[in-house]
Order: C-alpha cells, then structure tokens, then sequence
C-alpha cells in the first residue's frame, strides 16, 4: 500500500515529552512558583480586606501589613514546596527578601516607563510589568535564593 503525503512528513518534537529533564523541571518549578505567588497575593489581599474593612486601619498600613504577610506565605511555600530546599533559612531568607525588594524597585521602575513614558493604560502596564517581575524574581530566586546547594529534587535528577 503506498504511503500517502501525510504519513511521510517529519514528526514534530516541541512536545514536553521532548524537553530535557533540566528544561521540564525548570518549567514545572516556575509553575509552582506562579502558583505559590498567586497564594501570597490572596494573603496580601485578604490581610488588606481585613485590616481596613474590618478593623478599620488606614489602607496604606493595612496593604503594607498585607505585603509583609503575603511575602511571608511565598518565602516559606518557596522553600518547602517549590524548590524543597535544603538550606537554612538565615541563608535563604535574606536573598528572597532581597530580590522581593529588588522586585519592588523594578515594579516602580517598569510601571513609570510604561505609563508615564510610554504612555500605556496603567492596567496593561501592571500586566506587562507583573510578567516580567515573575520571570525576574523566578530565576533569581532559583539560581541564586535556593540555588548555592541542591535540592532532593535536584538530587534526583542528578541521578537518573
């Protein structure tokens, strides 16, 4: 039987199947660690709601103390879940705060380019600036935050 046109063409390998092992670990990581910032963010969000609607306080002190809770969740979810650290905590800590600050000064930085300017609708700066303060804070926080000694999960691909 002769084979028709379609089955002669090139197989396509962009599947995830196809990644390395290094590739698709590092994809599964930034997922969880989207994941787990979209968990601190509802923290931040619910500790706000409730500091100004409930307990009255004055709403940039309540966003701050959100912003303190939230960085808190995503630090400690970071280090157990996503990059199941092994390191000690006076060695992460500081480098995760670090680069939230960083984060900071970058959100600032992009958000005054895109709006003032570039002159984008502030919405759609603060989506562009989000994406890439995500990509930024990621790849820090996994090759300099938890990156100095492996993980088991590190351990594991090493090995097999």
């Amino acid at each position: 039987m002769a084979k028709s046109a379609f089955d002669q063409r090139p197989a396509l390998s962009a599947s995830t199947n196809d990644m390395s092992p290094e590739l698709n670990h590092l994809a599964s990581r930034f997922v969880k660690f989207a994941g787990v910032g979209a968990i601190g963010t509802a923290a931040h969000y619910t500790t706000l709601f409730v500091l100004v609607d409930v307990a009255g306080l004055d709403a940039v002190a309540a966003s701050s103390a959100g912003f303190l809770v939230g960085g808190i969740i995503n630090y400690l979810l970071n280090y157990k879940f996503t990059f199941r650290s092994q390191q000690s905590h006076t060695s992460t800590a500081p480098r995760f705060f670090a680069i939230a600050l960083g984060g900071f000064f970058l959100n600032g930085a992009a958000m005054s380019l895109l709006v003032n300017k570039i002159g984008l609708y502030y919405l759609l700066a603060q989506v562009i600036t989000t994406g890439l303060i995500l990509i930024w804070t990621f790849l820090a926080n996994h090759y300099w935050t938890f990156g100095q000694s492996t993980s088991r999960e590190d351990n594991d691909l090493k090995k097999g």
